[in-house]
């Protein structure tokens, strides 16, 4: 893993001029696995429509169910449930850029990411399609850029930017994209009680979940009890 960090400070040790961040990391990092097939089931059927969305194209799935079963040794129907139980292992590759602008009362930052996880077994081999951790399987980047301004030592306004892509790894099939857009201004009635009102509109496109669009407003009031 490697960071850098660039930036000027005054006198007064107060940042004056733009903050430049980078860092960059490689890992392994595990997540709960679990997968049950009902009594009675059919289990190569079961199985085909289980790996529907993991695994489009039907003779990739057909090998990949033939695989499971052929690892498995399950019968073709079952008299009660199995459920099978484990750990995904996820080989991680991360990297982050930001750039800020500070000013006495604005802030303005601008940041990038790059995140791809692909799940392994403990020997560092790929998994088979079948096996593999399915939505942890993917590359996701994205951009944010965020404004913060305080008017006032009681008002302060925030609007911010971003948008993301995820994308399933190859054999895997599927792109989401999603981006929003969020406005708020808050104001402190007093040391324990302050209002707020904003807005926000989020569009998601994808071709593996339902698209949606959401427009809306909000207002309320925050206070904090001792």
């Amino acid at each position: 893993m490697w960071t850098t960090v660039v930036g000027a400070r005054n006198a007064g040790g107060v940042a004056t001029s733009p903050a430049f961040n980078a860092n960059a990391s490689r890992g392994l990092t595990t997540t709960p696995v679990s997968f049950s097939i009902p009594a009675g089931a059919n289990v190569a059927r079961f199985l085909d429509s289980a790996f529907t969305t993991r695994i489009p194209d039907p003779a990739q799935r057909a090998e990949a169910v033939e695989q499971f079963l052929s690892k498995t040794g399950l019968p073709p129907t079952l008299a009660s449930p199995v459920s099978y139980y484990g750990a995904s292992i996820l080989l991680t590759d991360a990297a982050n850029v930001s750039y800020a602008i500070l000013g006495v009362r604005n802030a303005l930052t601008f940041s990038l990411f790059y995140l791809k996880q692909r799940p392994i077994s403990g020997t560092g081999d790929v998994l088979p399609p079948a096996l593999q951790g399915g939505p942890n399987d993917n590359t996701q980047t994205g951009a944010n850029a965020l404004w913060s301004l305080l008017g006032t030592p009681s008002v302060a306004f925030t609007a911010a930017i971003e948008g993301y892509r995820t994308g399933a790894n190859p054999p895997l099939e599927g792109t989401t994209r999603q981006g929003s857009l969020r406005l708020l201004i808050s104001s402190l009635l007093s040391a324990r009680t302050s209002v707020y009102a904003g807005a926000r509109y989020q569009e998601l496109r994808s071709d593996v979940a339902t698209d949606y669009r959401e427009a809306a407003a909000f207002v309320g009031v925050g206070h904090k009890f001792e």
